[in-house]
């Protein structure tokens, strides 16, 4: 994957450059040295360093400094903007995408965090910098199940941001119990809290489960960038097939 993700850079330059290898190595070494740096620094800004990650990063900033360098060769003679054909937005778009998903992942696989806790009502948990305060249970019943609905309050730095309502669910049908996790999404990261199992009569004390994935909604993103850099490329009139008109039949052939 990673030769992949470095050569998503380099071809479309080495097009553009004419095939000049040491043209294109002299155009390029200094992005990369920008996103070596980037990715053995960044890191060292979140949990310590994560060779992993230091890898994800670099990759996710070489291909941003390569779309700029491709940018900056489109324009440098005199070009504008509005007159970039319409395949040449899209490919970079998608490049985007890539980079924005690499980014995405790097930190979603190197960066989530999750545990169980036992919680009775009043009871609270640290986790990413968050605070969980277990309020208890109410029971439910919905239009084919019935079960136990929580309320966990998120606060951080000791202001409150939102309450959270995990249900656990039996369905009169089958009888199996299901578990929905709620879900507060944000640009930069997402918090899960489920519940588990009770573990009294009375319902006041549960294993909850708490995940925090920071960044997760990155890959979304990156996806929706590769999706309209696609249907731009699409539209790229360059790439449309010409429809030959037909004779009709039974026409007379022309005179040579």
């Amino acid at each position: 994957m990673t030769p992949a993700l470095f050569l998503m850079g380099v071809g479309p330059l080495i097009r553009w450059k004419g095939d000049n290898l040491p043209a294109t190595a002299a155009l390029l070494k200094w992005a990369l040295a920008v996103a070596v740096a980037t990715g053995l620094l960044l890191p060292l800004t979140l949990k310590g360093f994560n060779a992993w990650a230091s890898l994800g990063f670099t990759m996710a900033t070489w291909i941003v400094l390569t779309v700029a360098i491709g940018f900056r060769e489109r324009l440098k003679n005199g070009g504008r903007l509005g007159n970039l054909p319409r395949a040449f937005w899209g490919m970079q778009l998608a490049h985007l995408g890539i980079a924005w998903g690499v980014a995405g992942i790097t930190l979603v696989a190197n960066y989530q965090s999750e545990h169980d806790v036992r919680m009775n009502v009043g009871d609270h948990s640290e986790l990413a910098g968050y605070s969980f305060v277990f309020q208890g249970t109410a029971d439910i019943n919905g239009p084919n199940y019935h079960g136990a609905r929580g309320s966990v309050e998120v606060s951080r730095d000791g202001k409150a941001l939102y309450v959270l309502h995990p249900e656990k669910r039996i369905y009169n049908a089958s009888g199996m119990p299901m578990t929905e996790a709620a879900i507060h999404y944000s640009f930069v990261d997402d918090v899960y809290v489920a519940l588990g199992e009770p573990l009294n009569d009375t319902n006041t004390s549960w294993v909850v489960r708490i995940f925090h994935k920071p960044f997760i909604g990155w890959l979304w993103i990156g996806g929706l960038f590769l999706l309209s850099g696609g249907f731009l490329a699409a539209s790229d009139r360059r790439y449309r097939i010409a429809v030959k008109a037909v004779a009709p039949a039974g026409a007379a052939p022309q005179a040579a």
